[in-house]
């Protein structure tokens, strides 16, 4: 298992976000981000884009 670090005033992507919260689902989505001072809604957010992609980005898949 990998340990990521949240820095303060680091900028994260949203793959990093998620890696982190899956990696200490124990200690909540808040918890984990608050840290990194990334709200819980843009995390949720990323996560909404993952398995729902807006339409510009399944145009570009295909």
């Amino acid at each position: 298992m990998t340990t990521a670090v949240a820095a303060p005033g680091h900028s994260y992507s949203p793959a990093q976000v998620t890696v982190l919260v899956d990696e200490h689902p124990h200690l909540g989505v808040e918890c984990v981000l608050r840290e990194p001072s990334i709200a819980s809604s843009t995390h949720y957010r990323w996560r909404r884009a993952e398995r729902e992609p807006c339409e510009r980005v399944r145009r570009t898949w295909t």
